[in-house]
């Protein structure tokens, strides 16, 4: 009778004790939501940035010195849109040296300074609730 007490006073505070972790994990969330969405504000700018970049195709860019064939190669090394282009990046395709090289982060250049920054945007209601529901 004594080992059966003993045995449920240990599961009870096993329990207790379980239960108060639980707890203390949910009144942690509103805290860890405000440092996630904070997160979402320091980053939109960077993200919105990216988006944009995405829209313009190294396929369509009039870049002098690179036709139809380098604009290929550019594709090859995984460079299809503004967003994709970096220095490093283009240099290991073949046949890009530091004049060609210039060109493609010129041409990245001249998209960037079309790029408008829209605060009302910078943070979706789906960016939202993939943070709420993590």
């Amino acid at each position: 009778s004594q080992i059966q007490q003993l045995g449920g006073l240990e599961g009870f505070i096993a329990k207790r004790t379980m239960l108060e972790k639980m707890k203390d994990e949910m009144l942690g969330l509103p805290e860890e939501e405000k440092r996630a969405l904070a997160a979402l504000h320091d980053t939109a700018k960077e993200r919105q940035k990216q988006k944009f970049l995405e829209g313009f195709f190294i396929d369509v860019a009039s870049i002098p010195g690179v036709g139809p064939a380098r604009k290929a190669a550019l594709r090859s090394f995984g460079i299809e849109t503004a967003a994709d282009v970096t220095r490093r990046g283009v240099k290991q395709v073949k046949g890009f040296g530091d004049h060609l090289t210039q060109a493609v982060i010129d041409w990245k250049a001249s998209c960037e300074r079309r790029f408008v920054f829209r605060p009302n945007e910078a943070v979706t209601p789906a960016d939202r609730q993939a943070v709420m529901a993590k």
